[in-house]
């Protein structure tokens, strides 16, 4: 439960754990793309095709040739082509990227850090964008930084608690070789009206070798922080204040013998409501390389020293927490250069000091992301937030394994996502373009996933990127919650999808909710939330039923449809393509 701002009342409940000892992942991957080649770096996921299904994005290119950003689409059940399906046009020696809405058209797009320039390692890199045009990433960025620096790592977030997508970089060169300055500032570049900026509206006071940032609320005030995880420097927290401005000088660092971060993630460890900071260290150039993590009871201020190591060490590179045996504890993957996929398993406050489950394959592993691909164990919440303090702008949804968000309302009015308020892909956070109020009340129905399974990008040129398939079997008191609203209803994917003009909308009443029976409404509405068409405005009985909409005279792009039946509402996004 986030802390002392807001109380969630949950309106579902988890039934029982997994059985002890049950089979996540399998010890070597179902699926591997063709190597070609490619020393795979940044990975993403998002349905960046619009057809309801999640596809792969990976960064090639490390700092060892210029190579291509590629993405791999969903098949539509889950599996994957081994050859990518989009290619970018153009080359770089590319390091991590993120996956977002950054212009509001509701359509995921990829940032993606550039480590060095053209020249090498006599030349700094900067930081691109690849907007998705309608169904597939445009083939050159349309954005690049106007500034230049050794970059690895980027991320989405709201720095500013306006309502839209932001993107920090994380800036630094740990080799120390070729051309300086090795060490630079944290950056920001703010979103203004769907566009990003060409220089950074933030940079922070201290110069860092920061490989890796993130946003996240760790001070629990309602808006969002920036995290840097660094090499040769303190790992920084920069936190917001009480108006949604970021400080530009660090209210925490790390105290430590040594710096050697590769990567970070957060976590609530605790139990105390106060997020917790996971960090991957690498000993390729010095210190122990083990995994750890700081552990805050209060807002992050000062310095501390980490409150949970590793047994082992080495080159740690992707490190990503989420509660993958269903007990309530956040569990730790873990990667490294030429070593294993692990897990460590939440224990105490922490994770158990030696891996729980490791892979049987070794490569060069550099990212993580976990998702619910083929769609097999996910399920529908709803949470009602009542919101007890003025002008916060960001909440966290009570479950983790967040795939898709289908409605947000506010005081019973909807909002819309791209217009009203923004989100990153699998993250459990949103934040809101007006402030919320005491006494607002705030209503979210998404979909998590209680079987996500993980993608990793490997930068080994003989070896291609791995997916793992979770093969968690949700228990009984989990598995019989039925995908729709509680029993109450299911509103289906549109098929096809995307589509021109014609689609078809299926949904389906339970006889046990109250939702049978009553007044239904099915409409649709364009991006910014007017309504375009209404298919349904009638009482209907217990069943299953399908609509067609032929979208005349519209313009192509994101629509959402939204079915209403008694005190329930659930929607869905589709894309019309002209």
């Amino acid at each position: 439960m986030r802390p002392s701002i807001f109380s969630i009342l949950i309106m579902a409940l988890f039934g029982n754990l997994p059985a002890p000892g049950q089979t996540i992942f399998n010890g070597f991957p179902e699926w591997i793309s063709s190597a070609q080649g490619q020393y795979a770096t940044g990975l993403g996921i998002a349905d960046v095709t619009g057809d309801g299904w999640d596809d792969i994005i990976v960064a090639n290119g490390n700092d060892i040739l210029r190579q291509r950003v590629m993405v791999y689409y969903n098949n539509g059940d889950g599996t994957f082509p081994t050859t990518p399906s989009w290619n970018s046009g153009d080359v770089d020696y590319h390091g991590h990227l993120a996956v977002g809405d950054i212009n509001g058209d509701n359509l995921p797009d990829a940032a993606v850090s550039i480590f060095l320039g053209p020249a090498g390692f006599t030349q700094p890199g900067g930081v691109k964008v690849y907007f998705n045009t309608g169904g597939q990433l445009e083939s050159l960025p349309s954005y690049r930084s106007a500034d230049s620096m050794f970059t690895f790592s980027c991320a989405l977030g709201d720095a500013d608690g306006d309502g839209d997508l932001d993107l920090a970089v994380a800036g630094g060169q740990p080799y120390n070789i070729g051309i300086g300055p090795y060490q630079t500032y944290g950056r920001i570049y703010y979103n203004e009206n769907g566009a990003l900026q060409p220089l950074p509206g933030w940079q922070s006071q201290e110069l860092m070798g920061a490989m890796d940032v993130d946003f996240a609320d760790m001070d629990g005030n309602g808006f969002l922080d920036v995290i840097f995880a660094s090499h040769l420097t303190p790992n920084y927290i920069y936190l917001a204040d009480n108006q949604g401005q970021i400080s530009t000088s660090h209210s925490w660092n790390s105290q430590d013998a040594d710096y050697h971060a590769n990567s970070l993630t957060i976590a609530e460890l605790d139990g105390n409501g106060f997020l917790d900071l996971i960090i991957s260290d690498n000993d390729q150039l010095g210190g122990q390389g083990k995994y750890k993590a700081y552990l805050f009871g209060a807002p992050p201020a000062g310095q501390s020293a980490p409150g949970w190591f590793s047994a082992t060490g080495g080159y740690g590179s992707a490190v990503l927490a989420e509660d993958l045996t269903l007990d309530g504890k956040p569990d730790l993957l873990t990667g490294r250069w030429w070593g294993r996929v692990e897990l460590y398993q939440g224990a105490g406050n922490s994770f158990t000091t030696n891996p729980a489950w490791f892979s049987g394959t070794t490569s060069v592993i550099e990212a993580f992301e976990l998702r619910d691909v083929d769609q097999d164990g996910r399920m529908v919440r709803r949470d009602t937030v009542n919101v007890a303090a003025d002008s916060i702008q960001v909440v966290y949804l009570r479950n983790s394994g967040v795939e898709t968000i289908h409605s947000v309302t506010l005081n019973g009015q909807p909002l819309f996502a791209g217009t009203d308020y923004c989100a990153v892909p699998g993250r459990q956070w949103l934040s809101f373009k007006s402030p919320l109020l005491s006494g607002d009340q705030l209503i979210v129905v998404y979909e998590i996933s209680v079987d996500r399974d993980l993608a990793v990008t490997n930068w080994d040129s003989d070896i291609g990127n791995y997916l793992f398939y979770n093969q968690t079997n949700p228990p009984v008191g989990i598995a019989a919650q039925p995908t729709g609203a509680f029993g109450e209803f299911e509103l289906f994917q549109n098929y096809p999808n995307p589509f021109n003009p014609e689609t078809a909308i299926s949904f389906q009443l339970s006889p046990r909710g109250q939702a049978a029976n009553s007044l239904v409404s099915l409409k649709v509405y364009d991006v910014v939330g007017r309504e375009v068409a209404t298919l349904v405005a009638e009482n209907l009985a217990a069943g299953s039923y399908t609509y067609r909409w032929v979208a005349k005279g519209l313009a192509g792009g994101v629509y959402f449809y939204r079915l209403e039946a008694g005190n329930f509402t659930q929607t869905r996004k589709m894309l019309l393509i002209r």
